[in-house]
């Protein structure tokens, strides 16, 4: 009995423990570089872990890099949580988050996430929670085991898909307080959501190549059970947009548009 007793109390006092352990750590650039894996960067002095909340609201313009060979991980991420602008730029590595905000609480906060490369899975992303929250993708992936909310609150938010691909459960976008352009990137969600987006698109809420593209929706065809959202640059060029060819000897060709209007004579345009 007293055995069974002492490995309980044990166990007790580990949980404990743990469940103290967790904490608000606070970016404020504190090293001699830029990067999430330093732990001079935060405050106090210590990599966010799993199971702490990761703020990066200070100091204004701050840049936090998650570059390759970094392996980056928090309970709760919030970027742009104070009064100024703060930008987390994803170049490569990964990071995972249960949660992640972007433009939080202040109104005039502004959170951007840059990513370019790498791999980010969440739960829930959502930009413009109280403040302004931008999304600026040109590469990596972006994995979603919940919703992309553009805005979350009462703020605005902003999706640049240039590139990379968004993989969600789902989508939400509310009103003219939210936008989604899509270039080179792809928006994939879970199930048939075509009507969603569809919406979404026919009230001007998400365009392609800001408005001078063309966009590209499909349910189980590009993926199967899943709804695909990809856009067509103006010109349509071949290779086309954010395409990666190898090297050697490529044409490069794309579609001018006809200078005609219906009804005009071709030999009447100057």
């Amino acid at each position: 009995m007293s055995t069974r007793m002492t490995c309980l109390v044990s166990l007790v006092l580990l949980l404990v423990q743990v469940h103290s352990a967790s904490a608000l750590i606070s970016w404020d650039a504190g090293g001699t570089d830029d990067l999430w894996s330093t732990a001079a960067n935060w405050s106090p002095d210590a990599v966010p872990g799993r199971i702490d909340a990761a703020s990066i609201d200070q100091p204004e313009n701050t840049h936090c890099v998650i570059q390759a060979g970094i392996a980056a991980e928090c309970e709760t991420l919030r970027v742009g949580n104070g009064g100024v602008k703060t930008n987390l730029d994803i170049t490569g590595g990964s990071l995972w988050a249960a949660g992640a905000y972007i433009g939080v609480d202040s109104p005039s906060g502004h959170g951007v996430l840059n990513m370019s490369g790498g791999l980010f899975s969440t739960g829930s992303l959502q930009t413009g929670w109280g403040g302004t929250g931008t999304l600026n993708m040109t590469g990596g992936v972006i994995e979603l085991t919940d919703n992309l909310v553009v805005p979350g609150g009462t703020g605005t938010g902003s999706v640049s898909l240039r590139g990379g691909t968004i993989k969600a459960y789902d989508l939400q976008v509310t009103g003219a307080s939210g936008s989604i352009d899509v270039g080179a990137g792809t928006l994939i969600l879970d199930g048939d959501d075509t009507a969603t987006v569809q919406a979404c698109i026919d009230n001007g809420w998400i365009t392609a190549y800001k408005g001078q593209g063309t966009l590209h929706l499909d349910y189980d065809v590009t993926n199967k059970g899943r709804t695909t959202l990809t856009a067509t640059a103006l010109l349509d060029p071949h290779p086309a947009d954010g395409a990666l060819v190898s090297p050697g000897e490529r044409e490069l060709s794309w579609t001018l548009p006809d200078p005609c209007v219906p009804g005009e004579d071709r030999k009447s345009v100057v």
